[in-house]
């Protein structure tokens, strides 16, 4: 079965993780299993990319930034793999064809052969394709993202839940918190998170 949404860890080798059986809903006291692991699996993803403030998985990116005199771009998403349009004012840049005009760019940047953009607000457009291929996530990553599914899969019986009742008091939970290891690794991978 094919994970409906991109993840850093698919569902098998969470389970292998976790030291779950293969196939559907491997737990007869929960049949609810793979529904469980799969949200937590989704949710470990989005956290992680929300946290280094980028789309991890490679695809198309837009991003208008200000000109300011710069021959260099940095963008947020790498590697970058291909520019599909760059422009200034409108005005595209074509890719450098060994001429002293253009542009070149490699995994990390795009960067003008000769001159400068032109100073502006917004004036300059990248369209790219930039990102992780679903197969070459760093491991680094992977590993964080297994990490902290597997702490909140031993702490699933509170995962959704923010208060329980008890004798007419509402009693809060502490909710699971994403582990030091994932945050740090996640912060690793913002200082890419901006353009300029």
């Amino acid at each position: 079965m094919a994970d409906p949404l991109p993840r850093f860890v698919s569902l098998e080798v969470a389970k292998v993780e976790l030291g779950l059986p293969p196939g559907p809903d491997p737990d007869p006291d929960n049949p609810n299993t793979d529904e469980i692991l799969g949200r937590l699996l989704d949710y470990c993803t989005k956290k992680f990319q929300d946290k280094a403030g980028w789309p991890i998985f490679s695809g198309n990116q837009i991003h208008r930034i200000d000109g300011g005199f710069r021959t260099d771009l940095w963008p947020a998403a790498t590697p970058i793999t291909a520019v599909n349009s760059l422009t200034d004012w409108g005005v595209p840049i074509l890719p450098a064809d060994g001429s002293s005009s253009g542009y070149e760019f490699d995994a990390d940047r795009v960067w003008l052969v000769s001159g400068t953009f032109s100073e502006g607000k917004q004036n300059v457009a990248l369209n790219y394709v930039g990102g992780y291929a679903a197969d070459a996530i760093p491991g680094d990553i992977v590993e964080v993202n297994i990490e902290q599914m597997r702490y909140m899969w031993l702490r699933r019986m509170n995962i959704a839940q923010a208060s329980q009742s008890l004798a007419g008091q509402s009693v809060p939970w502490e909710r699971v918190p994403l582990i030091p290891r994932f945050l740090e690794c996640a912060e690793a991978y913002s200082n890419k998170a901006w353009m300029g």
